[in-house]
């Protein structure tokens, strides 16, 4: 019997492939659900971190913790949105904390398990190019308002981008998001 985040899962992955999966019988038993609860962090700076997660419900959140304690987001995943390791050879522990903002539902999987499909499942391996290069071009959006943009156009873009996140994240999240303090947010909105 498939469950109903398998046949989320499947429609996601055959969603960029532009086509029907053949190996999904293989992919489909590496995988496991798990459910956060909010504010619970699945992954902390020091830890080594090893599983691709692919967010079926909820808000998740990346950031570090400066020297002085600031914490500094690196990015927000909502449901479709995938957080992967791209596994350090090395096993270097992570400099970052995972967390749910609020109660998620997570499918993972052991990076390196498939990773070592590439052989044989070439869908795997295009999957995984379709996700990275998906993750880099958010992550190039975000770092190219930080480097070129000041307060005011950070928070418009913010707005456009992510407007559905207004409501529910804090000031202060969206803040370090944006490279920004609080109170610079609440003079842009006053303004």
């Amino acid at each position: 019997m498939t469950l109903p985040w398998q046949n989320s899962l499947k429609a996601l992955f055959e969603k960029a492939l532009g086509r029907p999966l053949t190996s999904w019988d293989a992919l489909s038993e590496k995988f496991q659900i798990r459910e956060l609860s909010e504010q619970e962090h699945f992954v902390s700076a020091g830890e080594l971190w090893r599983d691709i997660c692919f967010v079926q419900k909820g808000l998740i959140r990346v950031y570090y913790v400066d020297q002085s304690g600031n914490e500094l987001t690196q990015h927000f995943y909502q449901p479709g949105e995938v957080v992967s390791p791209l596994e350090d050879p090395q096993g270097t522990p992570c400099l970052f904390y995972i967390q749910s903002l609020d109660e998620s539902t997570i499918v993972t999987a052991n990076y390196g398990d498939l990773t070592s499909e590439h052989g044989s499942n070439p869908e795997w391996a295009i999957l995984e190019l379709h996700f990275i290069k998906k993750g880099f071009l958010k992550n190039a959006k975000h770092e190219a308002q930080l480097l070129l943009g000041n307060a005011e156009s950070r928070y418009a873009w913010f707005c456009r981008e992510y407007p559905d996140l207004l409501e529910k994240l804090t000031q202060q999240q969206i803040a370090s998001f944006l490279g920004v303090t609080s109170v610079t947010i609440s003079r842009i909105k006053n303004s």
